[in-house]
């Protein structure tokens, strides 16, 4: 019995063997015969091709319509159209000759852009003068500055943009807009001088009425001056029966307002502060390395500052509270003798010069 299992075991073995050693198919090379080919083409478009051997006259196409193709000979051109896309795309030529074909793979790199500031915007004084951005494109770039007075080019790493100078009196505006591929973006420009803020202004804010304790909004009339060396600006706010003294500074056409300052003497051994709070938690701080700040804007005759957290604070910057301390101790420990009031949502306004 053993002597019938060893000679089955035997048997099959044979026969896989003989079943792995025959070959059931052929495989059939094509005559079509890539000799070179240049297939990565820039996101800016361009041309490329492949050469190839064949025994008969070729055709070709692609697989997708953003690649062109011809044929001459034994050579396949393409070429490609800008991808207006960040991301690389691929597609196929198929070269067929005769019966024969072959397929070779063609890759497009998609569209990089970088423009390397800290804002949306661009601010000159009213001096002028040539300012330089780094950035970086891939593809071509078109620039539009929207007035005479402004200047924009670019090359293959920077943005220059100059400012002729500002001899109107007044600030003005612009918005450059630039494009690359399919993508068009603008920048707001800004050209003034601090001196600008000299004057008279009225401080709009929302506060408490004391009495009932209801939001109701209120305006103070203020006097600005600015100091030239700085930049900085100092606010006179008439607030019932006091004048209180705020300091803004005045960085790239922004006003803005760091947290905790004082604000007035109001008697020898008291002042008040202004210290920053939060209007839907009712947090209260006296740090100073928090701003809220606001842009230069002109809207129907008007000049605006309407003041917004710059979110530095794990608090919502919305205002002020103005708080009486007897000492920069009593500050520190927010430990405050009285309240005048809160200022939420503060604006800054007047009739344009």
């Amino acid at each position: 019995m053993k002597k019938i299992i060893k000679l089955i075991f035997v048997i099959a073995g044979c026969l896989v063997w003989t079943s792995c050693s025959n070959n059931d198919f052929t495989e059939i090379e094509s005559s079509v015969k890539v000799v070179s080919a240049s297939t990565a083409i820039s996101a800016a478009g361009g041309t490329g091709n492949i050469v190839v051997t064949s025994a008969n006259p070729i055709s070709a196409y692609a697989s997708d319509n953003w690649l062109k193709v011809t044929t001459s000979g034994s050579k396949v051109d393409f070429s490609a159209i800008p991808n207006p896309n960040s991301e690389s795309r691929n597609t196929t030529v198929v070269i067929k000759g005769g019966s024969d074909s072959t397929i070779v793979n063609v890759k497009q790199y998609g569209s990089i852009f970088k423009l390397d500031m800290s804002s949306t915007s661009l601010y000159s004084k009213d001096a002028g003068g040539k300012r330089a951005y780094k950035m970086f494109s891939n593809l071509p770039v078109t620039l539009n500055p929207g007035a005479d007075w402004l200047t924009a080019t670019s090359d293959n790493d920077s943005l220059y943009v100059t400012f002729a100078p500002n001899t109107t009196g007044k600030p003005r505006q612009t918005t450059l807009v630039y494009s690359y591929g399919e993508t068009t973006d603008t920048l707001d420009v800004l050209q003034m001088d601090a001196s600008y803020l000299n004057g008279d202004w009225k401080w709009d804010v929302y506060e408490y009425n004391l009495s009932t304790f209801d939001i109701i909004e209120n305006v103070y009339d203020v006097k600005a001056t600015v100091n030239a060396t700085n930049d900085s600006v100092a606010l006179a706010i008439s607030y019932s029966d006091y004048t209180l003294n705020m300091k803004a500074a005045f960085k790239q056409g922004k006003l803005v307002f760091e947290g905790g300052q004082a604000l007035t003497k109001v008697e020898a051994t008291s002042f008040y502060y202004a210290c920053p709070t939060a209007y839907k938690s009712g947090v209260v701080t006296t740090l100073s390395n928090i701003s809220i700040s606001a842009p230069y804007i002109s809207s129907n005759g008007y000049t605006i500052y309407s003041f917004s957290d710059d979110g530095l604070w794990t608090d919502s910057f919305d205002g002020f509270a103005i708080l009486n301390f007897e000492s920069l101790a009593d500050v520190a420990n927010l430990n405050y003798k009285s309240l005048l009031n809160f200022w939420y949502f503060p604006t800054l306004y007047r009739v344009e010069n």
